[in-house]
């Protein structure tokens, strides 16, 4: 969803996968990996809108990569998931203001 990239991409064979791709980008290279429609959306949209792809984009980016591990003990529990995007939710609608808490 926020690469454009599919699993069954070519450029993912021999070990290498989405997963990997998505995690190698964490935290400071999410800008390189994002899809470029997402990108030209959001630079769009509003200046005030640039701080989601430091913070926001890379939150989401991470809740994804932490529910694909490997073994499902590893992966993040649902309800975390849920707490995680919520912040997301509300850290975009204006509500919430601690970033800090999604990385």
């Amino acid at each position: 969803m926020m690469t454009g990239k599919r699993p069954t991409d070519s450029m993912f064979d021999r070990g290498f996968n989405l997963h990997k791709y998505a995690q190698m980008a964490l935290p400071e290279q999410v800008n390189e990996i994002l899809d470029p429609k997402l990108v030209k959306n959001i630079q769009e949209t509003a200046f005030a809108w640039v701080w989601a792809l430091d913070y926001v984009i890379s939150a989401v980016m991470k809740i994804g990569v932490d529910c694909s591990m490997s073994t499902p003990k590893d992966r993040m529990s649902m309800s975390d998931v849920v707490s995680k995007l919520n912040l997301v939710r509300d850290i975009i609608q204006g509500t919430q203001s601690r970033v800090g808490l999604l990385l």
